[in-house]
């Protein structure tokens, strides 16, 4: 296992307990019922993720363009439960800002190194991937993947932030609690891990489609290919590395 899949790992195992949620933000609080209701479908996150679509079955529209049904786990009802706080947001004047505002202080307790900036560079571009792909720029399966690969990449820890004194701090802290702490503690801070990565998973789904909307207003569609192609360059390492620990993880549990 290389250096990076094996952060895949510990990145997905050594979060803290981020701070409260935004009064003004309708993402589920503990104990609403659309947060729990999350929680149950979070359990078989993975029981409605279906294959990306053949280049030549994709919809010439290119409205199936999704990561978040195609590439990044979100089974269909908890989508389904997202979009319904994503159509609260977007009635809020501001919520994006907000948002982003509770993801930094979410990135820097269970994705120590990186910063609120790069991740909404990454995310940036991912939704400037989906666009160009809507409009015609390339292909819908290179968009899709595109997208997928890098909003990926906005949560996942580079080479470069594994390499930072705020993840090295932070892995020296986990592994001194994990050495000295009862299995009753274990157990409480396991239980507090889990509900923040479900809080910076609901941003990540809001942040990506308040962006998107932003970007649509914003930025002229010519504009878009020099973009991706600007985005493609700067993160190919990172996107390569990726795609490799992906595939080594998919080639061990096939044995």
């Amino acid at each position: 296992m290389n250096r990076f899949s094996a952060s895949l790992i510990l990145s997905a195992s050594i979060l803290l307990v981020a701070c409260g949620e935004s009064a003004e933000a309708p993402a589920p609080a503990e104990g609403s019922a659309n947060h729990n209701r999350l929680l149950d479908i979070r359990g078989g996150v993975t029981a409605d993720t279906p294959e990306a679509p053949a280049e030549e079955m994709i919809d010439p529209s290119a409205q199936n363009i999704d990561p978040f049904r195609y590439g990044l786990g979100y089974n269909y009802e908890e989508r389904n439960v997202l979009a319904g706080l994503l159509d609260q947001a977007r009635e809020r004047d501001g919520y994006l800002l907000r948002s982003l505002a509770v993801t930094a202080d979410s990135l820097a307790l269970v994705r120590p190194g990186k910063t609120a900036t790069e991740y909404e560079r990454a995310l940036t571009c991912a939704v400037k991937a989906d666009l160009l792909g809507r409009n015609g720029g390339i292909p819908v399966h290179r968009a899709l993947n595109h997208s997928i690969t890098l909003s990926k990449l906005a949560v996942t820890l580079t080479e470069d932030e594994i390499a930072s004194e705020a993840f090295q701090t932070f892995q020296e802290e986990f592994v001194e609690f994990e050495e000295t702490s009862t299995a009753h503690d274990r157990f409480l801070r396991n239980r507090e891990l889990q509900a923040e990565e479900n809080r910076l998973r609901t941003r990540h789904y809001l942040n990506y489609h308040l962006l998107r909307d932003q970007v649509r207003e914003e930025v002229p569609e010519g504009q878009l290919q020099g973009d991706v192609t600007a985005c493609l360059e700067m993160y190919g390492e990172d996107i390569a590395a990726i795609e490799a620990a992906e595939a080594e993880a998919e080639a061990e549990e096939r044995g």
